[in-house]
């Protein structure tokens, strides 16, 4: 479900009056439905100096890297959410799809079966 323009007229207003905010993670989501990437990537980059412990932005900040071909940066990011919250199942499948495109079979089907289960 996309984002209504008063949902994002909101977050905004929200983030500009709080730039502690957690109002950067639905609509840096937003932006990448819009395929505003550049904008979602900025809203998630500055989220994360101030909340650099948030999984869910980490597994987005990493989706975003993926849309852009920054297969490494992606992963590195859903790493970064496994080591936070060890059964994320969104990061776990994540990697666990790198691991098959590099044909670490044993890594993928760890990661997807451990994915599926949450």
């Amino acid at each position: 479900m996309s984002a209504t323009p008063q949902q994002i007229r909101q977050w905004t207003e929200d983030l500009a009056a709080d730039p502690a905010s957690l109002s950067f993670l639905p609509l840096a989501q937003a932006y990448r439905d819009m395929e505003r990437r550049d904008a979602a990537l900025r809203l998630l980059v500055r989220g994360l100096e101030r909340h650099p412990n948030h999984v869910e932005a980490h597994y987005l900040l990493g989706l975003l890297y993926r849309d852009t071909g920054q297969g490494t940066k992606a992963f590195d990011e859903w790493d970064i959410a496994l080591a936070l919250a060890p059964e994320h199942p969104g990061a776990r499948r994540e990697i666990g799809l790198i691991a098959a495109a590099r044909g670490d079979w044993a890594a993928a089907v760890r990661h997807l079966e451990r994915a599926q289960a949450q």
